[in-house]
C-alpha cells in the first residue's frame, strides 16, 4: 500500500490497484478517528505510521487502528523525518524527538526557525531558516557563505562588487519595513548589511 499526508486528510491505496483512478484511493477521516484536517507528515514507525496534523497532534496507525497520541495539539508541521523507530517533527519554533512513546524538545539555543531535521547517523542535523545548518548534540552550527536573504528584487555591479538589493515595498507600494539591508559579494566573499 501507498499512504499519503495531503491538504485532506491521509489517503492510501494499494499499489496493485489502478491508482491513477483517484476513486481507488480511501482516505482516512473521522469514522477511522481521524481529524479531517490538513496532513502535513506521514512516517513510518515501528508499529505501522506516524501522521502529525496541523493543530491536531499526533496519530499513530499500526495496521488497522489509528490510535490518538495527544501529542503537540495546535502546532503547525512544517516537516518530519525518522530512522529505525525514532521521528523528528518539526514545527516553526521546535524540532521534537520522538521515540518509544517518548517526546522531548530539541533544545538548542540557534534553534529558532527550523524546517527541516534528519538524522545523520546517530547525530541529529536541524536546516534552520535563520541560523543555517545545526548539530546540535556537537553545538554547532554552519552557515553557508551566501546573501542573509533569497528576496533578492536587484543585482547590479559596483566597483568591482556584485550588490544585492531585497524588495524595499509590496506591489502596492507599501514600505515593507523588513531589516534585511543589503548584500555585497566581493573577492569570493558575500557581507551582509542589516539594521
Amino acid at each position: 500500500s501507498l499512504y499519503l499526508a495531503t491538504e485532506e486528510g491521509i489517503i492510501t491505496g494499494y499499489l496493485q490497484d489502478n491508482l491513477k483512478d483517484f476513486n481507488q484511493w480511501r482516505r482516512f477521516g473521522a469514522a477511522d478517528g481521524m481529524p479531517e484536517s490538513v496532513a502535513k507528515v506521514i512516517l513510518p514507525s515501528s508499529s505501522g505510521l506516524l501522521a502529525a496534523f496541523d493543530t491536531q497532534g499526533v496519530f499513530e496507525f499500526n495496521g488497522t487502528v489509528w490510535e490518538n497520541k495527544n501529542l503537540l495539539l495546535n502546532r503547525t508541521f512544517l516537516s518530519g523525518s525518522s530512522d529505525q523507530g525514532n521521528h523528528l517533527l518539526v514545527t516553526d519554533s521546535v524540532v521534537y524527538q520522538y521515540m518509544s512513546n517518548t517526546l522531548d524538545s530539541l533544545n538548542y539555543e540557534l534553534i529558532i526557525s527550523p524546517r527541516a531535521a534528519i538524522y545523520f547517523g546517530s547525530e541529529v542535523v536541524i536546516g534552520d531558516f535563520e541560523n543555517g545548518l545545526l548539530f546540535p548534540e556537537n553545538q554547532t552550527s554552519f552557515y553557508p557563505n551566501g546573501p542573509l536573504s533569497n528576496e533578492i528584487v536587484r543585482l547590479f555591479g559596483y566597483e568591482d562588487k556584485l550588490v544585492a538589493l531585497p524588495p524595499a515595498y509590496d506591489s502596492n507600494f507599501n514600505p515593507l519595513r523588513k531589516k534585511a539591508g543589503y548584500f555585497i559579494h566581493e573577492d569570493g566573499q558575500w557581507f551582509n548589511y542589516n539594521s
